[in-house]
């Protein structure tokens, strides 16, 4: 199982208790609509979910109606999955990524939105700030679920899993940081894809270079590294 199975599955899971106990409190069964960029109802990730349930002694169909959507790494479908969510009556919606806490925010202003994976809340304007979110969306309820929880580290770094850049100041600042703070970059392209339909592509790629100079999050160490990773990106109107 790789990181972010691991991550997205334990998040989910862990999700599942709360929602789980407050189905408990009602009579009729809650709706919860579980909103996914990549991921699938079926697999790992919806199955921890599942199995949160489960744990808690509910099943799904019976005392939880979960109304599952996903957009199949199409980002511009996040935007009708989130309204369909809408007018299915959700009673509570969760998003794993930035973008689909996005969707659900834009779609309502009232219906609660946890999101599961959000690399920077208050920098993708998702909460106001960390400690007082506002508005109607939150995180993970960790006393709720682990009410002898007195400790949490957190490791994380904007710059990577999730970071939005909008905007071509913002994607020119970011730019203007890697080519400062690397040395000798080399950008090697490994492999490319197209979607059938030419809306979205794919860019596997290899970062070489030297760190000379402090990156966010990442202190100079002089020394030579090598990064590897992809890219997705959608099509609108002949532009990225």
């Amino acid at each position: 199982m790789n990181r972010r199975t691991f991550l997205c599955g334990l998040t989910l899971g862990t999700l599942a208790a709360p929602l789980a106990a407050n189905a408990q409190r009602s009579a009729p069964p809650r709706r919860v609509g579980v909103l996914f960029v990549l991921l699938s109802p079926t697999g790992k990730e919806a199955q921890a979910f599942r199995q949160g349930l489960r744990d808690a002694g509910y099943a799904e169909g019976r005392d939880v109606l979960v109304e599952w959507r996903s957009a199949n790494g199409d980002y511009a479908r996040l935007p009708q999955l989130a309204a369909d969510l809408i007018e299915r009556k959700v009673d509570v919606i969760v998003a794993d990524t930035t973008q689909a806490t996005q969707a659900a925010q834009h779609a309502s202003s009232t219906i609660p939105i946890v999101m599961a994976i959000v690399a920077d809340p208050v920098g993708s304007g998702v909460v106001a700030n960390l400690s007082r979110p506002g508005g109607n969306v939150t995180g993970l309820l960790l006393k709720e679920t682990l009410p002898t929880l007195t400790t949490v580290v957190a490791l994380w770094n904007p710059v990577t899993f999730g970071a939005v850049s909008k905007g071509r100041d913002a994607l020119r600042n970011f730019s203007s940081g890697i080519f400062e703070g690397f040395a000798d970059m080399r950008f090697e392209v490994k492999s490319r894809f197209v979607s059938a339909d030419g809306k979205w592509g794919s860019v596997e790629w290899v970062f070489h270079g030297r760190q000379t100079k402090d990156f966010p999050g990442l202190p100079a160490t002089n020394k030579p590294f090598q990064v590897r990773g992809s890219t997705v990106v959608e099509f609108r109107g002949g532009k990225i």
